[in-house]
């Protein structure tokens, strides 16, 4: 299978996704993936803050076309007779009444386990059609042609307006050890067995893979933009450079332009060689986007067997790591939903959207307020949903650390927010709602301790009387 590497990316796996996978048996191999430990966010101005995972957080680092990859070849080698790809087939024509699907088939598409018949027309007719096509879902777009009660409204968010080009296979560099956090002292002896650390032999003990964020931010202002990197599992580096939308059009093919770019956010410590390297990648491929979130009103249409996962039903920013975490939870759930409506598929569908559709409304609505939170208040001008969001999310963050020292918390709740939420498996909606009731939370705790201290003051007058 030929891949397309220009637009892949650092996924973090959770508890959801990998859950998702444990239940079918699968588990991401070193090749593909690597414990992550933590996150490092570095800024051009010295400052840098350091996010360790506790030894409890479960999190793997894997490239999307990596992982890919792995999910194409175990499905291939578990069902060689009951699955076909057709590479390079786009959908051409939807008949959702008559269950039917015509594509174009590129020339240099071929199927597995059969080779294609080369470029043309292909006809296909379903029983159930899941659209995981992405945010741009052609199927989605069906769905709305074919259903009137079919809507989308697009949520706002600073990171959806970002475009992205990525970077990959940057050699080993020393400097980058400025860059490490303590816990990833073992790192470079690691990394410098390239083939050894990729199946996990390596002399060194495996430090596993920490997350970089490198900003410049101007006070006040939008994001100019940034740059994320991470360790592959041979050895080298890879990553991406976000910028606002039009600057990646005004430099294009500009390996000069490419390389200020970089240089706006590398920190101090940031390997000077790798930024013409970097450069010349990007200068030669066009730029991706982060695209808007799209909240549908439904997930599923059961009568005419077809259903929405992943970014085509619910797309995400990278901002909380949820893409394909969630993704692959639909997938777990659709797989439960069917296996209980006795593989009746409009029964299933209809059981999968009444448990899901709410769930991820949940995850896109607290993508949206999370973002709000990010930005700085506009005082008197920012609308009302805006500023209780504000408060809850606050409220929320500052909570964190008093529930970790409840009973039996501290494995499902982390000081950090990002680590708590791909730590666990709470369905979104019950996550937002938890946000949602923090200040209130905030204010019993404030009203007990008042009334606490006022109960004190009146002992202590009374002893004095």
């Amino acid at each position: 299978m030929e891949v397309d590497k220009k637009r892949t990316y650092l996924i973090g796996l959770g508890e959801r996704g990998l859950r998702a996978l444990d239940g079918v048996g699968l588990t991401v191999p070193l090749s593909v993936g690597r414990p992550m430990r933590g996150s490092v966010y570095a800024y051009k101005s010295g400052k840098r803050v350091e996010d360790p995972f506790t030894p409890d957080t479960r999190i793997v680092g894997v490239d999307r076309q990596g992982l890919a990859s792995f999910l194409v070849n175990e499905a291939s080698t578990r069902h060689p007779q009951g699955i076909t790809f057709h590479w390079n087939a786009q959908p051409a024509a939807f008949d959702l009444q008559a269950k039917t699907l015509r594509c174009q088939v590129g020339s240099s598409s071929n199927a597995v386990p059969q080779a294609g018949a080369g470029s043309g027309p292909l006809e296909l007719q379903y029983d159930l059609l899941i659209g995981a096509d992405g945010s741009g879902s052609a199927v989605r777009d069906a769905m709305a042609a074919a259903l009137p009660s079919f809507k989308v409204q697009q949520l706002t968010s600073p990171v959806a307006e970002m475009e992205y080009k990525a970077f990959h296979n940057l050699p080993w560099n020393d400097g980058i050890r400025q860059l490490l956090p303590s816990y990833a002292a073992g790192l470079g002896a690691h990394a410098a067995n390239g083939a050894a650390a990729a199946a996990g032999t390596a002399g060194s003990a495996d430090p596993g893979m920490t997350f970089f964020a490198f900003n410049n931010p101007q006070p006040n202002q939008p994001s100019p933009g940034s740059i994320t990197l991470y360790l592959n599992a041979g050895g080298t580096w890879s990553g991406t450079l976000y910028q606002p939308p039009g600057k990646f059009e005004a430099m294009a093919g500009d390996v000069a332009g490419h390389e200020a770019a970089v240089a706006i956010f590398a920190p101090p410590g940031f390997p000077d060689s790798w930024l013409p390297l970097m450069a010349r990648q990007m200068a030669s491929v066009k730029p991706s986007r982060i695209s808007p979130m799209n909240l549908v009103s439904q997930l599923a249409a059961p009568s005419l067997g077809v259903v929405l996962l992943g970014d085509a039903g619910h797309n995400v920013t990278p901002q909380m790591g949820q893409g394909c975490n969630s993704a692959l939870e639909d997938g777990k759930l659709l797989a439960a939903a069917l296996q209980q409506s006795g593989h009746d598929v409009a029964a299933g569908l209809s059981r999968f959207e009444q448990q899901r559709l709410p769930q991820v409304h949940a995850l896109q609505r607290m993508e949206e307020e999370n973002s709000w939170v990010r930005r700085p208040p506009q005082l008197f001008k920012d609308p009302l949903l805006k500023t209780l969001a504000r408060v809850a999310w606050i409220s929320f963050f500052m909570l964190l650390p008093l529930l970790r020292l409840l009973p039996g918390m501290k494995r499902a709740v982390h000081a950090s927010l990002f680590q708590t939420i791909m730590s666990t498996t709470i369905p979104y909606n019950r996550l937002q709602t938890l946000i949602r009731l923090a200040p209130f939370v905030w204010a019993g705790l404030i009203a007990v301790l008042v009334a606490g201290v006022k109960q004190m003051l009146r002992v202590g007058m009374a002893m004095l009387a």
